[in-house]
């Protein structure tokens, strides 16, 4: 479990200030598996304590729905009184509240066991357009959208796609006017270094010697990319 804080357009309602993040906007609290799938999610306003908002997410969690469920990891920021109450008043929900701490004397990033995982659903969620502001008036259509955005994780799971395309890459040289040099890009190339970014469109090869290149060519053999 943990929450993130993301910042909000000027047309989106129920936005706060997190005063710890500085940012104006609202929080999403969610609960992952040991896969880093969504469970369970909830949206408040940005001011909102993450203490404070996680009954709204655990409640959902009970033993119907959920019964294999034993554990459920968090991060210090969970370690509160009126949490713990919270949780000894619903004993039916069958599962314990385990907070992974920091090592003392630790500064600075630190991996966590167990934590990462929720850390690296943020990370695939805020790779959707549509989440990475809030641009919704209502928490409900902020939640739905990232249930939608989890169906899609998990359809992409189910029959996985060729994400980035094998690609065809033409070379034109001011030193070999009209002769096109096609080459792999995942292969050796001699004579020649490149500059590589996550975008296909973003390959841009240099030269530190003569023959300089005077434009690249890309085309995508199944998509429209070039």
């Amino acid at each position: 479990m943990d929450s993130q804080s993301v910042k909000g357009t000027e047309h989106a309602g129920g936005n706060g200030y997190d005063a710890g993040k500085k940012i104006q906007g609202r929080k999403r609290s969610i609960v992952v598996d040991t896969l880093g799938l969504l469970m369970v999610v909830a949206v408040t306003a940005g001011h909102v304590d993450d203490a404070a908002a996680a009954p709204t997410v655990l409640e959902s969690l009970d033993r119907e729905a959920y019964p294999r469920l034993k554990v459920v990891w968090a991060d210090g920021k969970y370690h509160n009184h009126t949490l713990n109450g919270w949780k000894d008043g619903h004993p039916e929900l069958g599962w314990e509240l385990v907070i992974v701490r920091r090592p003392d004397g630790v500064k600075g990033f630190t991996l966590l066991p167990k934590r990462w995982v929720v850390e690296r659903t943020f990370g695939w969620l805020g790779r959707a357009r549509r989440l990475s502001r809030n641009y919704e008036r209502l928490n409900s259509s902020s939640e739905s959208m990232i249930r939608v955005r989890s169906i899609q994780l998990i359809l992409n799971r189910m029959d996985p796609q060729e994400r980035y395309p094998r690609l065809n890459i033409e070379l034109h040289q001011n030193s070999l006017p009209g002769q096109a040099l096609s080459l792999n890009p995942t292969g050796p190339i001699t004579g020649h270094s490149w500059s590589t970014s996550h975008s296909a469109k973003s390959i841009i090869p240099y030269s530190e010697g003569p023959g300089w290149f005077s434009h690249l060519r890309i085309s995508a053999c199944h998509s429209g990319l070039s």
